[in-house]
């Protein structure tokens, strides 16, 4: 058996023999990395790098700038094909390794213009924030270019060189993540799907709108309320008018009252797909002018959560709107685009991508007074959706984002300096890139902060694409962060955010967008705040891990009222009712239940919108995204429809929902056999950590790690995204990386990887942390010196000069 980590009491080498990775070994060598050694590189002073027995590493240096080399050091080090894969994404240069295949994605990435956009913003930038980046990628370069260290299994693999880092490409990279953030703008080309297939009727009836008793972020755990405005409806008629008749993530923190350390406590667990190497690093960087502890991105000098021995913070995605998508109408040959009633000259650039083993292949960059053209009728080739819809006389999309605008950034880039909640404030305003609720905590404060640019539209809300060339259609600068919404110390005694929506809609004036998930993780994680007093660090990592499913609770007394007339549906109604709604690894109730609310879902959805009922479901848009937010929302539609079984949907629900619970019983039978201890949640969607050269086989066995036990559902606190449309499917998207961090006893806060520090799939720190993470458990990065030192058990030290990797120096 070649598989690792095969279940939560196995340790992390099971003692089968994994042969695939012992015939790459052999072929392309361990590639192991020396992490005892002097090397001169292009520091300014000796800086030292030490490792501790899980290889979280330590910075230790004698200025700012070489702190940040030191860090860059550390991650091109241990992360080299990782950022070798980044910076080929960022740049849209995949087909230059892959060949063909890579196009369709740099295509997408060269048409948003992600790269373009970086190096736009990168001289807008503080000084002192483009000598952090500076830094950075100069100790990137420096380890990737480091004759004494080997290169990756994955440049090995290309057969390429690293590629050399510039700061405009941890921008970039800054952006790409604003991008494959959840959003809404490819919600609004779903919308637009349903609405071209099955008509308006269709979009209001299959479209998910936040329940008005799920709740807020502020304040928090207040239920949502109505909507002050009709959105979807308001847009909709916007289009008729025009048409006719065409027709991630949770933090929280408690204040020093609510907890039993007598401190304040903040726990973060950031939601991104499940892969390898994960996207997290564990670091503690020093220097004279700061030191800061936590989880770093590898490929941007900056800590998604951690702290600076004043404050800490964490970070979820804030699901504000803050792009949009615009119908456009341009001529025959694409130079110009429709204005009103005239038609103005569009800008225009021919990329050249290079193609391994090809020609390089051209690609025409449009851009109209709204934003580049992303999608052009009967051009699939120049198009990041599939399919195209258009409507009327549009025969195009263009895409305006307010992170690509040329404006600065700072927010993540700046927190390792922050002391107060005024000062976390000042340096969450100054931000262009993606759109957080973030969590702040220290001695005297928690807080929690909306770090967002909010676009001031003409008109309509962002629901569906509207007609660019309308007088009335477009955008007028952003919303002052001023006018965004805050919370420092209220009654509640905690702040808590989970994507859900952050505050009601007319508690600010700025509409900050409607496509938000559901609220069902906030309200869990508010009402168990609110009912405790002696949170303790182990506390707040069991709260990670509940796996309570509140969707079932608010719909249980419906279903088992149901009168079952087929055995299949006794049996399931059976299985619910002694089910205590836990949506954990060994439940067989819980199997049922997600199936049986998949199995309603698609009868709805066909219902309503025959010809488009996957994208009703969530089913993504986009070449490079699976699946929408429209997704995320499904729950609350779905416990919903269950509850007021409201007219109009079918003759009668009770018969529906039987035969959906009749389908769930039926699957499990067919698709695991007939003995339910084989139905149990984690056999039947199971999660495999997976490589992004972990696809094809025999590569999956090298640098993939699983498949480990399914548990949750996109509702639950310890996430696990489900897919309405396909439910048997692993999204994968999880709680990447978590934080519980005790202000004031630093050393006593744990941090976790789902994965491990190394990106060498040979490394014993590839995936060593997944079993503290499946446990619930993390571990220390320490914050004394005295710690750090007796738990040293390797060190490298830099010194200033600059050697460069010989030409032919090992086989690639």
């Amino acid at each position: 058996m070649s598989r690792r980590l095969l279940g939560r009491d196995q340790p992390y080498y099971s003692g089968s023999v994994n042969f695939a990775q012992l015939a790459m070994a052999g072929m392309l060598g361990r590639r192991h990395s020396s992490y005892d050694g002097h090397y001169r590189v292009g520091c300014r002073r000796n800086v030292k790098l030490r490792r501790d027995g899980v290889g979280v590493a330590y910075v230790d240096a004698q200025d700012e700038a070489d702190a940040w080399f030191g860090l860059g050091f550390c991650h091109g080090q241990d992360r080299a094909g990782q950022l070798e894969v980044t910076h080929r994404l960022a740049r849209g240069l995949l087909a230059e390794v892959l060949g063909r295949p890579g196009l369709p994605i740099d295509r997408a990435v060269r048409m948003i213009g992600v790269h373009r956009a970086a190096q736009a913003q990168l001289p807008t930038l503080d000084a002192d924030t483009r000598d952090q980046l500076a830094a950075y990628t100069a100790g990137i370069n420096a380890a990737l270019e480091c004759p004494e260290l080997p290169r990756s299994h994955e440049h090995a693999l290309l057969r390429c060189r690293p590629s050399r880092w510039e700061p405009a490409d941890v921008v970039a990279f800054g952006l790409l993540m604003c991008c494959f953030l959840p959003s809404n703008w490819d919600v609004e080309l779903a919308r637009l799907i349903i609405l071209t297939r099955d008509g308006a009727e269709a979009v209001q009836a299959v479209d998910p709108t936040w329940r008005s008793d799920l709740p807020l972020t502020d304040p928090p755990g207040a239920p949502a309320g109505v909507a002050s405005e009709l959105f979807v409806a308001r847009d909709l008629e916007a289009l008729r008018q025009f048409l006719g008749d065409s027709g991630g993530s949770n933090a929280w923190a408690v204040q020093a009252h609510k907890s039993g350390t007598g401190r304040p406590i903040l726990a973060n667990d950031p939601h991104l797909p499940a892969a390898l190497p994960n996207l997290g690093y564990l670091a503690r960087v020093k220097c004279p002018a700061f030191t800061v502890a936590g989880i770093t991105i590898a490929g941007i000098p900056a800590f998604i959560t951690g702290h600076n021995g004043h404050a800490a913070w964490g970070s979820t995605s804030a699901q504000v709107d803050n792009a949009d998508l615009f119908l456009e109408e341009l001529s025959e040959d694409g130079r110009r685009v429709r204005q009103g009633d005239t038609w103005v000259s569009c800008q225009e650039h021919v990329e050249q991508i290079p193609v391994k083993g090809a020609p390089p292949e051209p690609l025409r960059v449009i851009r109209t007074p709204r934003g580049t053209v992303v999608a052009r009728a009967g051009d699939s080739d120049a198009s990041i959706f599939e399919p195209v819809p258009t409507l009327g006389r549009a025969n195009a999309l263009s895409f305006a984002a307010t992170w690509l605008d040329r404006r600065p950034t700072r927010s993540l880039l700046g927190f390792h300096h922050v002391k107060s909640f005024d000062e976390f404030r000042a340096v969450c305003a100054k931000s262009a890139g993606c759109s957080y609720s973030l969590i702040y905590a220290d001695s005297l404060s928690i807080g929690w902060v909306l770090a967002a640019e909010v676009p001031k539209r003409k008109s309509g809300y962002g629901s569906v694409p509207l007609a660019g060339w309308l007088e009335n259609v477009g955008w007028e600068g952003v919303v002052p962060s001023d006018r965004l919404p805050w919370s420092r110390n209220p009654v509640a005694g905690f702040v808590c955010c989970a994507n859900n929506k952050p505050v009601a809609d007319d508690a600010t004036g700025v509409f900050l967008g409607h496509d938000f998930l559901d609220g069902f993780r906030q309200r869990r994680i508010s009402e168990q705040l609110a009912q405790r007093s002696d949170w303790t660090l182990e506390g707040m990592a069991g709260l990670q891990m509940d796996v309570q499913s509140l969707p079932f609770a608010d719909v249980r007394d419906v279903l088992l009222a149901l009168p079952a007339d087929t055995p299949e549906a006794l049996r399931a109604l059976e299985l619910l009712r002694a089910w205590d709604g836990r949506v954990s690894s060994d439940s067989i109730g819980a199997s049922v239940y997600e199936l049986f609310v998949g199995a309603l879902n698609r009868k709805v959805c066909q219902t309503k919108a025959p010809n488009s009922y996957l994208y009703a479901s969530g089913k993504g848009v986009m070449k490079l995204i699976p699946g929408t937010c429209l997704n995320s929302r499904r729950a609350s539609f779905v416990t919903r429809l269950i509850r007021e079984q409201p007219v109009g949907y079918f003759e009668a629900w009770p018969p529906v929902m039987l035969d959906a619970l009749t389908e769930a019983i039926t699957t499990l039978s067919e698709r695991f056999g007939p003995a339910p201890e084989a139905w149990a949640w984690g056999k039947i969607r199971q999660l495999t950590l997976r490589h992004r050269f972990g696809d094809k086989k025999p590569l999956d066995q090298i640098f993939n790690i699983g498949p480990l036990p399914g548990y949750g559902d996109g509702t639950t606190v310890n996430q696990a995204g489900f897919e309405f449309w396909e439910p048997l499917r692993h999204s994968t998207v999880t709680a990447h990386l978590r934080s519980t961090i005790d202000i004031g006893n630093w050393g006593a806060s744990r941090f976790v990887l789902l994965g491990g520090q190394s990106g060498n799939p040979l490394s014993p720190h590839y995936g060593d942390l997944v079993p503290f993470y499946q446990r619930g458990e993390g571990v220390p990065v320490h914050w004394e010196d005295s710690e750090v030192s007796r738990h040293t058990v390797a060190t490298i030290t830099l010194s200033p000069g600059v050697h460069q990797r010989p030409a032919a120096s090992e086989v690639l």
